[in-house]
């Protein structure tokens, strides 16, 4: 049983809101009682009108992670939860005044039957009794440290005070409709950011499967920025408004290298090296196209461009190998160049006019090229399969000694 201060909240009040008119008050619930006193109302098809409520189902993944992150402290989530206490359910006599303290009685709330209904914060909530409800089941029949010292753990909330269900609905219609999620671009950079300021975050990546995000970011941005190289300027960075001389985002760039940051040869090299094979393999290509990847025709193709770049680094994983298993420099251009030559040139299909295009007319943008047909993940894959069969074609097999 829960004595009276565990049930006596600390609050504090806020401003009336302006369209509603309606007090809020802010403070900080322990976990137990979060789980206890609050209510998500899940939208259900099959109820009558009027009383089909509005919250999304969960998505499990997501709480299962916000739970297991929190659980093994590799983040915090100090984020307000937005709660409403319901017109008709409130009452002025929940709040009390104690030594010149505002406080919020759940035993009062509890006693009425009155719950917390939340607005908008339901996974990070759920996210948080997972994680409580984990410790209550290792803890049965002995005592659980981890439980005891989460059960008091308190969660920030904003609670808006008598406001009807309407108003509720459209809050919360507001707050997710005009939400945005990080951008992939800056995630990644963020990403790869905390791995240079924390050797624990690092291993968490890696221990995740993710350490190709940081990596990904780091050579794009070694790439975009390098005088040298066939992409200096060519990828846009985080919070980069103007599109500029740009092609691709850094996060495509990043994406695109996955499969080979994840590979047991490539994957193994030195962050510099992999720069370095990239970039001469770009150069070679340039060698082979070089008006799809001059200054003028950058801009103007689909090699460039996310689809492009992510078909051209799955051939690269094939060149590569090629390249190791003949014995040929893999820092010159020129490998990559009388590697993919051939392929390249007798590369052929329809443009949107039904016109035969080949070499570097296949890559132009628009109705005059035919690379741009192949946008899905299916047809992405189908399009590798056919440069590695013409570079196949032209005598460019793996070769066993």
């Amino acid at each position: 049983m829960m004595n009276q201060n565990e049930n006596l909240i600390p609050v504090v009040k806020g401003p009336e809101l302006k369209k509603n008119g309606v007090p809020t008050i802010a403070g900080y619930i322990p976990i137990l009682q979060l789980k206890e006193r609050t209510i998500v109302d899940h939208y259900d098809n099959d109820a009558a009108p009027g009383a089909k409520k509005y919250q999304r189902l969960p998505n499990q993944k997501r709480v299962r992670d916000i739970s297991d992150g929190l659980k093994e402290k590799r983040f915090d989530v100090p984020t307000a939860i937005t709660c409403n206490i319901r017109k008709g359910e409130w009452n002025e006599s929940y709040l009390e005044e104690h030594d010149g303290s505002l406080f919020l009685n759940l035993d009062k709330m509890r006693q009425e039957g009155v719950h917390f209904h939340i607005v908008d914060g339901s996974h990070r909530s759920e996210g948080y009794t997972r994680m409580l409800g984990t410790f209550q089941e290792d803890a049965i029949g002995e005592e659980s440290l981890e439980l005891e010292d989460w059960k008091d753990f308190k969660i920030p909330f904003i609670s808006t005070l008598d406001l009807d269900e309407k108003s509720e609905m459209l809050i919360f219609y507001e707050i997710n409709s005009n939400a945005k999620s990080v951008p992939t671009n800056l995630a990644y950079t963020l990403i790869s950011e905390v791995r240079k300021q924390d050797p624990d975050y690092a291993m968490e990546l890696a221990s995740a499967g993710d350490t190709w995000k940081a990596d990904g970011a780091e050579i794009a941005n070694m790439l975009g920025e390098d005088p040298r190289s066939v992409w200096y300027q060519r990828i846009r960075m985080p919070n980069t408004e103007e599109k500029g001389t740009t092609t691709i985002q850094s996060s495509g760039f990043a994406n695109s290298l996955k499969k080979l940051l994840k590979s047991s040869y490539f994957g193994q090299l030195e962050q510099e090296d992999q720069r370095d094979l990239i970039d001469a393999y770009w150069a070679g290509l340039k060698m082979c196209m070089p008006n799809t990847l001059g200054r003028e025709g950058f801009q103007k193709n689909v090699m460039t461009k996310s689809v492009g770049v992510a078909v051209m680094h799955e051939v690269f994983e094939f060149a590569l190998e090629v390249l190791r298993s003949r014995g040929l420099p893999l820092r010159a251009p020129e490998s990559y160049r009388d590697l993919m030559e051939k392929a390249l040139e007798n590369l052929q299909g329809e443009d949107q006019n039904g016109d035969d295009v080949s070499g570097e007319d296949f890559w132009k943008s628009g109705k005059k090229g035919a690379a741009g047909q192949y946008t899905s993940e299916a047809a992405k894959r189908t399009l590798k399969a056919r440069i590695v069969e013409e570079m196949k074609s032209a005598g460019h097999t793996l070769r066993v000694d």
